[in-house]
């Protein structure tokens, strides 16, 4: 029996392309339910401290792939992501949001020094990136252990 395996080709490396970059922003949209669902906000002096620690304990490929997704999202390339960056990757892959949603979004990941703006900078990004990612993998863990559902 021969088995035909499909070599790679330049076809199948954009599939894959495009699938990695679905994941970064369905990922984004994950940190953002939860900043909406906890009401993550920078408030605190630190909250900044905490969320660049947990920055700091993320492998280096994931800080690069928050890094690339951030990349992604700022499509003018400013090192910013505003209100309607965000706003175009959201309907990318059907969560709409009204303005108001996402502006709370943004208002409650950015430093407060920064209030009142309609941008994201990446430091805030990775933060939030980062706290989201180990709230999802405590809460999974735990689920996985408390076969109870308790």
């Amino acid at each position: 029996v021969v088995e035909v395996v499909p070599a790679l080709s330049l076809e199948n490396d954009s599939i894959f392309s495009l699938l990695t970059r679905f994941k970064m922003i369905r990922n984004v949209s994950r940190c953002f339910r939860y900043i909406v669902k906890t009401k993550a906000q920078w408030g605190q002096s630190g909250i900044r401290n905490r969320r660049n620690m947990l920055v700091q304990r993320l492998p280096s490929a994931q800080q690069e792939e928050f890094r690339e997704t951030f990349q992604l999202i700022d499509a003018s390339g400013d090192g910013l992501i505003s209100l309607l960056e965000l706003k175009r990757v959201m309907n990318s892959i059907g969560e709409t949001k009204s303005d108001t949603e996402l502006l709370a979004m943004i208002e409650n990941s950015a430093d407060p020094e920064l209030a009142g703006r309609d941008e994201m900078n990446l430091q805030d990004f990775m933060g939030i990136m980062a706290e989201a990612e180990f709230y999802h993998l405590f809460r999974d863990i735990f689920s996985s252990l408390d076969t109870n559902d308790s």
